[in-house]
């Protein structure tokens, strides 16, 4: 299990910072901090598709406007990322899925690289 260390400074500096990644297992984690604005960048070095799924420690019902009912996000946060490609999540668009206590496991995403910043 490898931690997502978070690379503080990339999107308010003004000089050069050096970037941390991590190669991701079967079950890896992150500390969510909602509304620091961070961005996940997964990135799929290899010929097919890889899907990683984020959940936090306490994930929510959520009452969605004219749906009729609640919807559940205990199943987490299924992000794709395509063959030899990159996706780039803002954590805070997807914080209903990595509710908490902070820690977020990523599972799935063998082989990938996931790097944090903010």
């Amino acid at each position: 299990m490898a931690v997502i260390a978070q690379t503080v400074g990339v999107t308010n500096g003004s000089t050069p910072v050096n970037l941390t990644r991590v190669t991701l297992t079967a079950s890896d984690t992150l500390t969510y901090s909602s509304g620091a604005k961070q961005m996940l960048i997964l990135t799929n070095p290899t010929a097919s598709v890889i899907t990683a799924t984020l959940v936090g420690t306490a994930p929510e019902a959520v009452l969605v406007p004219r749906y009729g009912g609640t919807v559940s996000t205990s199943g987490g946060k299924a992000i794709a990322i395509p063959a030899n490609g990159a996706t780039a999540v803002p954590l805070d668009t997807i914080g209903a899925f990595l509710a908490g206590n902070g820690t977020v496991t990523v599972t799935g995403g063998t082989g990938a690289y996931a790097s944090l910043y903010v």
